[in-house]
């Protein structure tokens, strides 16, 4: 019970230090805000390198899924949703992001240099190359392969049903599946997608996907750093501590 209640502060603090910022942020400075705006591309640029060093391909997936979705974020909606292709982007992130978690949720950890990870990534990496060149291309060709997709919104929020039924399903996933398998159970996946949820729910919300992301980022790091200091001071069987942590 304990364990379990440890590994609810990280995320637990991430959201609190997320809220904490988002009530502060009036109060930056200029520069500072500049700053705000490319810290998830540094935190999660950060935790990708961990990852790629510890040879962890969840925590290396999810933190490239988290950049490549910030990227997008803000190159392509920095316009009003109402405009195109700007809601089209949105739409589509808000289908993808939850989909591409609930993979690394449900693959096991091999190791980014596992044949299977380096496909998997080609293949997502292909995918978002021939999104983006279709929205240069036909940017209303969302909406011509999805009518009505936007139609109907999730309790109000700014994504629609389909998606926020996505984020639910992946993120109650999340939760049930290490326990099923009685694996670790890791907040940084259901923290991210909890986290990406908040972020495209409220997207109204001025600067809420930078704080958000970087939150993301922050717990992929703790999480980490966290599950390599459990290596080091304890048994990786018995999870009993060992002489270094005894001395």
């Amino acid at each position: 019970m304990s364990q379990i209640i440890i590994r609810l502060l990280a995320p637990m603090f991430c959201l609190l230090l997320a809220a904490f910022t988002y009530w502060q942020y009036p109060a930056l400075n200029g520069d500072q805000q500049a700053l705000l705006e490319q810290l998830p591309f540094i935190v999660c640029g950060l935790a990708a390198f961990m990852a790629l060093l510890a040879n962890q391909s969840k925590n290396l997936g999810t933190a490239m899924t988290m950049l490549i979705s910030y990227w997008l974020i803000r190159h392509f909606l920095q316009a009003p949703l109402n405009a195109e292709p700007a809601n089209q982007i949105f739409s589509l992130i808000s289908l993808c992001l939850p989909l591409i978690l609930g993979v690394f949720i449900v693959l096991p950890d091999t190791g980014w240099r596992h044949p299977a990870f380096l496909v998997l990534t080609a293949f997502i990496s292909i995918f978002a190359l021939i999104i983006i060149s279709l929205f240069q291309w036909q940017p209303l060709w969302f909406s011509h392969l999805l009518p009505g997709i936007n139609e109907s919104t999730f309790f109000g929020l700014k994504i629609s049903a389909t998606a926020g039924l996505l984020f639910l399903l992946v993120y109650t996933f999340s939760i049930i599946l290490p326990l099923l398998r009685r694996e670790y159970l890791d907040s940084s996946l259901p923290g991210c997608v909890f986290f990406s949820f908040i972020t495209v729910g409220w997207f109204q919300l001025p600067h809420i996907s930078s704080i958000m992301f970087s939150a993301a980022g922050l717990l992929l790091i703790i999480n980490q750093t966290q599950a390599l200091l459990n290596m080091v001071y304890r048994d990786e069987l018995t999870q009993i501590p060992n002489r270094r942590a005894l001395l």
